[in-house]
């Protein structure tokens, strides 16, 4: 049973997408270990998220046992409900631009995001970065609807070399590279040297999928801010 939950989890890599497809794809609901995903137009099935977007409303209703934000990429706008005490969603304020990873969900027909990951982007360069890459993308997805190998089937692939670390663990990583960095990124070796810990080389490649390290120039990586 542990094996096959590790062979789920490993599939299951960040998908940057736009909320429109979000919304506008079919909602899956699968049975017992397997996660439930998005199918979206051209065939991709996403059950985890990076999303960059705007607050662009706050709920604050006491009564409600989650916190509840509104978030508009320039597709569409989805809530985000978050369960847990570890985000402090009161800081976040309207017009705010942040980076989300996490879970498409779906309850009483209204679609939301079920957040992992929440960090504050405070450059907007990158919002028109990512509508570059979700456009490179989507092209690439239409021109391999011919080919033997979609552009999906080899990112899921790439996903089950690279696994799915610890998140406490990949916070750690995240938080000595912006230690490190002085202004120029820091030398991969470098971080994993001082983290001390025995996966950081996965850690490193699974913030660089997720999106919130790039890789500055070769060897060198750096916080996305």
């Amino acid at each position: 049973m542990l094996e096959e939950q590790k062979k789920i989890q490993k599939r299951q890599i960040a998908v940057k997408v736009s909320i429109s497809e979000l919304l506008s794809g079919k909602y899956v609901r699968e049975e017992g270990l397997m996660p439930n995903y998005i199918e979206t137009a051209d065939g991709k099935k996403i059950s985890r998220v990076n999303i960059i977007g705007t607050v662009v409303f706050k709920f604050d209703e006491e009564s409600l046992n989650y916190k509840n934000f509104v978030i508009d990429d320039g597709s569409g706008k989805i809530s985000v409900r978050s369960f847990e005490k570890n985000f402090d969603v009161e800081k976040l304020g309207i017009g705010d631009t942040i980076m989300i990873v996490g879970r498409p969900r779906e309850f009483s027909n209204e679609r939301y995001l079920l957040p992992e990951i929440i960090r504050n982007i405070n450059n907007r360069l990158w919002v028109h970065i990512r509508k570059l890459e979700l456009d490179i993308v989507n092209k690439a997805s239409y021109g391999a609807k011919t080919a033997s190998e979609p552009v999906y089937e080899r990112q899921k692939a790439a996903e089950d070399e690279i696994g799915t670390p610890h998140l406490l663990d990949s916070d750690l990583v995240y938080n000595l590279i912006k230690k490190l960095d002085a202004g120029n990124g820091v030398l991969i070796d470098e971080v994993i040297e001082k983290s001390n810990l025995k996966n950081s080389g996965k850690l490193i490649n699974n913030l660089l999928e997720s999106g919130e390290i790039f890789e500055i120039k070769p060897g060198r990586v750096k916080v996305l801010e």
